[in-house]
């Protein structure tokens, strides 16, 4: 009987081998993978969320229609505006320019929510170590200046991703030519080009210094907000406490409190965070798995976290270490007058024995 002429090895079919040299690890690459422009592409999105052109909001629809939105960031798009969720909530509920705005960061990156909660807890997590080590048995009565240290960098670090996360905003007009120049530069320079939005190295280059300029602004507000509620509260607690009174952590003034935020997030957030968004771009396009992807990003930005903090430091002018805080703190008040009072003291003594002893003799 036949049965047997076809008889062989499936991975023949299927070009497999039994060999395992083509294992890969878990950080392994790949190919890039380009977005898809294609009419038919757009199409079968459409068909598979069963929904038309006509059914799409009106800038979409314009961007669809112009041919610059791939098949991929329409699926971001549908993903956020057909399932019920909080996101899609929050951009039907909020002004349209922040839910333009809102939307097209998550067309860019689906993950940007993720990275910005994964932000705000090491932000969060770091600051509060740095307050509970710096203010030691002192945190109890100084809670409400810690907790404004650690709002001040908590807003600071959301608005600077805010600021740098790629983006893709359609159906905005622009309405002078500010506005219509700033249209043209990526959020981050390492974002990808696309049709009618083509990015030379020069307007890369340019970017990063408009976001400079916009970030340093954001600092300096920042920076001015908290350091009248921190001057408000020193002010508290000198008045409960007396004149006297220092906090463990030395409280910046105005103007070192602006400058230095304005400083801090226009040239040190900024470079980092340009660079750490060309890292993400390139380990989403690249690695293999999402847990690599995931795990790089997570590390990278732990690590991105712990060289910017004594950027701040220094530009705020406050302590790095422990000990140093402790030393200008609470501790050299007391060292000082010590030493203030032995002195008058050891002069009192002097005064005293120097004429008795020239008496002595006399009435000898």
């Amino acid at each position: 009987g036949g049965g047997h002429g076809d008889e062989g090895d499936d991975d023949d079919y299927f070009e497999e081998g039994d060999d395992d040299d083509g294992e890969e690890g878990f950080f392994s690459t790949r190919a890039a993978i380009g977005e898809t422009f294609d009419r038919k592409a757009i199409q079968a999105v459409l068909s598979e969320w069963f929904k038309t052109m006509e059914s799409l909001p009106g800038g979409i629809r314009m961007a669809v229609e112009m041919g610059i939105v791939s098949s991929l960031a329409l699926v971001r798009f549908m993903s956020v505006n057909v399932r019920p969720s909080i996101v899609r909530a929050v951009s039907r509920g909020t002004p349209q320019a922040f839910s333009r705005a809102f939307v097209g960061r998550l067309m860019a990156d689906p993950a940007f929510l993720y990275k910005l909660a994964f932000e705000q807890v090491v932000t969060i997590s770091a600051a509060t170590m740095y307050e509970v080590a710096h203010r030691g048995d002192k945190l109890k009565s100084e809670w409400d200046l810690a907790l404004s240290n650690i709002a001040q960098l908590s807003l600071a670090n959301a608005l600077t991703v805010w600021c740098v996360t790629p983006s893709r905003s359609f159906g905005a007009s622009a309405t002078n030519g500010f506005s219509k120049f700033m249209a043209t530069m990526p959020n981050n320079a390492f974002d990808r080009s696309g049709p009618l939005r083509q990015y030379t190295n020069a307007t890369r280059g340019l970017s990063v210094i408009t976001k400079a300029a916009e970030l340093s602004a954001v600092g300096v507000a920042t920076g001015g907000v908290f350091a009248a509620i921190n001057s408000g509260l020193l002010s508290m607690h000198k008045k409960k406490e007396g004149e006297n009174w220092s906090p463990a952590i030395p409280v910046p003034d105005f103007k070192t409190s602006a400058l230095g935020m304005g400083a801090f997030l226009g040239i040190s957030c900024n470079l980092r965070y340009q660079l750490l968004g060309g890292a993400d771009r390139w380990m989403t396009e690249r690695l293999t798995s999402l847990a690599s992807s995931v795990t790089a990003t997570a590390l990278g930005r732990v690590v991105n976290n712990q060289i910017g903090e004594p950027t701040r430091l220094f530009a705020l002018g406050l302590p790095m270490h422990a000990t140093l805080a402790q030393t200008a703190g609470a501790a050299a008040i007391p060292q000082l007058t010590k030493k203030k009072v032995v002195k008058r003291r050891r002069k009192v003594v002097k005064k005293r024995v120097v004429p008795s002893a020239q008496q002595t003799p006399v009435a000898a």
